[in-house]
């Protein structure tokens, strides 16, 4: 759920408004399929194939584009930076500039 939560995060400006609605509503939100499915008057099958759908499309945006796998890496790359920083035995101006820079990025 974390990984299609950011899936969405990344890729959510390419889905319709409706897939966009239904993926909200299902993983932000918590509604049910049958809450779902009673608002927009469908089934609730109709609301999980709509979810489905939309998923596996941010799997393929995923797997072509790959965003979200170079931040992981990068995130990861940028945490041992910083903690090299704090594992260093001086502190100097210079460094503490630098890693509150870092976090400015990140944050």
């Amino acid at each position: 759920m974390l990984h299609l939560t950011m899936l969405y995060d990344f890729y959510a400006e390419l889905l319709t408004e409706k897939q966009k609605l239904f993926f909200e509503m299902y993983y932000h939100d918590n509604f049910s399929l049958s809450e779902i499915a009673e608002e927009h008057n469908i089934t609730p099958q109709g609301a999980r194939d709509l979810i489905k759908r939309t998923e596996k499309l941010l799997l393929r945006y995923e797997g072509k584009l790959m965003f979200v796998d170079k931040y992981t890496r990068q995130r990861v790359k940028i945490e041992n930076i910083l903690l090299a920083i704090d594992n260093l035995e001086f502190e100097d101006e210079n460094l503490i500039a630098i890693r509150a820079q870092i976090n400015d990025i990140i944050d």
